[in-house]
């Protein structure tokens, strides 16, 4: 598993707040892993966000659910063509930013091709990932995640299980492609 990568909730993935996600993974090394979720959309539109950081402006859009660390940190997912003070490039195109420059961006128009803006982020301590993948932890002996490569369609067309089907389906044709 590396950054630039989705992890797919598997289908056995039931009861906690990861069930029927997609998650970009934007960092992983050896000191822990860390993603953001895709399809998980929040109560509030990208205005509260900005509203609330002294900001006005309506690009549009909802604010989604990252994950259940750092609540507080606002991340904006988006493709290349658009960059920040501290945006950071990924993989294949996609950057992911987190500073007041790139809300004060959002609030004037200023916006990326493609871009998902989200609240909370999840992270993995070292090799937690890896075991959850290969379903070798303490609490779970199935496998917790499909991986594969992220897919732009995937990543910025489809919100909620529409997204997780289409992510499955992916998952499901590249296992089928390296099997045969």
């Amino acid at each position: 598993m590396h950054k630039g990568h989705l992890l797919v909730a598997h289908p056995s993935l039931e009861g906690t707040m990861f069930e029927r996600s997609v998650i970009y993974l934007y960092h992983d090394n050896e000191y822990g892993s860390a993603g953001v979720m895709l399809n998980k959309v929040s109560d509030y539109p990208v205005s509260y966000v900005l509203e609330h950081n002294g900001l006005s402006g309506s690009p549009g859009g909802n604010t989604y659910i990252g994950g259940p660390l750092q609540t507080s940190s606002v991340t904006l997912l988006h493709t290349d063509d658009f960059s920040s003070k501290n945006t950071k490039y990924i993989d294949n195109n996609i950057c992911i930013s987190s500073d007041q420059l790139m809300l004060e961006k959002l609030a004037m128009g200023n916006q990326p091709w493609e871009w998902r803006l989200m609240v909370g982020v999840c992270g993995w301590s070292p090799m937690q990932l890896l075991a959850e993948i290969e379903g070798n932890t303490i609490h779970n002996k199935k496998c917790s995640w499909l991986t594969t490569d992220a897919d732009t369609s995937i990543m910025f067309d489809y919100d909620g299980d529409k997204q997780w089907e289409k992510a499955v389906e992916l998952c499901s044709r590249k296992m089928f492609e390296n099997y045969f």
